[in-house]
């Protein structure tokens, strides 16, 4: 049996082997070395396991096509199963902008997915293969995608802006409250090389943050909101586009190892009663916003869904809940914050 060392084992759907080739024929001409991938669909063949065995045995990394296809995929499965017992480092490229679920979620969702089609993600990817082709110290660690070369974590910030005026008053804001607790406790960290700091801004006669600094959402716990008052919406705007500034969240201090776009929720169920157009203008102007991934939920079929355009410029990303849907809140919120973190995910809010 062949015991050549190979750069990377490829795993992948035969139905996606013309993207397979095209990516394993980049990898050898970047790194002059061979990757090691069934061309010939020995499935079928007797001595099929101990093939595969020997393959990812005698290579230095182990590359997973993700797709819908691969995913759907049994030996793709087995392969990478194998992979991860015997200690082997998995990168996953995800080929088709797929989100990742199943048997794949539940046992690889905390490493890190590359998107092909993200020009940045993938010349990253092209750097490390081509450097831990020829470091030995380097390829021997993990690659972590989101770390600096310090090994911190970059940071993403998930922030609120939360409608608390009194139309909010009763089941809206009690269903928000013990909505929004359960999420952030119970919300599965994705990629633990990204710190999640999460704040809360809450606006109705004026506006305050929950706490005075975003804390880790392993460490935050939810304050419940009151509602009263107005519905001071340009405050907010003005609020968040003042601390999304080198002065405050993105200071040197505070982001030293690198930032990921923020992810920020309006959630809200009226017009708002003072003068917004003019900061949420401002707002827009922003490059720390305009750049976050941005949702907006309207708490009542009956609101004007421009407040929530307005916010987000993206139709995909305004979401209504009716008043007797109001307990789907829960399962949107995740879905959403979710998706927000997963690289590609975020293609289907285009």
């Amino acid at each position: 049996m062949d015991k050549k060392k190979y750069i990377a084992f490829i795993s992948y759907s035969r139905k996606d082997l013309n993207m397979a080739k095209s990516i394993k024929e980049d990898i050898e001409n970047l790194t002059g070395k061979i990757c090691w991938m069934d061309l010939d669909g020995i499935e079928s063949g007797e001595d099929f396991v101990n093939v595969i065995i020997s393959a990812i045995d005698n290579s230095d990394y182990f590359i997973f096509l993700l797709s819908n296809n691969s995913m759907a995929s049994k030996y793709t499965q087995k392969e990478i199963t194998y992979a991860e017992k015997r200690g082997k480092k998995i990168i996953p490229l995800n080929l088709d902008k797929c989100i990742p679920q199943g048997w794949y979620l539940f046992n690889f969702g905390s490493i890190d997915v590359i998107d092909i089609h993200i020009k940045e993600q993938l010349e990253k990817f092209h750097s490390n293969i081509k450097t831990w082709s020829s470091d030995k110290k380097t390829k021997d660690s993990y690659p972590k995608f989101f770390e600096d070369e310090f090994g911190r974590g970059k940071i993403v910030y998930l922030l609120f802006l939360i409608d608390s005026s009194g139309s909010m008053f009763g089941e809206k804001i009690d269903t928000l409250n013990i909505t929004l607790d359960s999420v952030i406790k119970n919300f599965e960290i994705i990629n633990p090389d990204v710190e999640i700091l999460v704040n809360v801004l809450q606006y109705s006669s004026g506006c305050h943050w929950m706490y005075d600094a975003p804390i880790n959402i392993e460490c935050f716990r939810w304050i419940p909101i009151n509602a009263n008052g107005l519905t001071n919406f340009g405050d907010a705007c003005r609020e968040l586009n003042n601390a999304m500034s080198k002065d405050k969240l993105f200071s040197y201090n505070n982001i030293y190892s690198g930032y990921m776009p923020s992810v920020i929720f309006l959630i809200t169920d009226g017009t708002p009663t003072d003068e917004y157009l003019s900061n949420i203008e401002k707002l827009w102007n922003n490059p720390f916003f305009r750049s976050s991934k941005k949702f907006a939920i309207g708490l009542n079929d009956r609101i004007s869904s421009d407040i929530l355009t307005l916010f987000t410029k993206n139709k995909k990303r305004i979401f209504i809940v009716k008043d007797e849907n109001i307990n789907d809140l829960n399962s949107i919120i995740t879905r959403l914050l979710t998706m927000s973190l997963y690289s590609g995910s975020m293609s289907l809010f285009e």
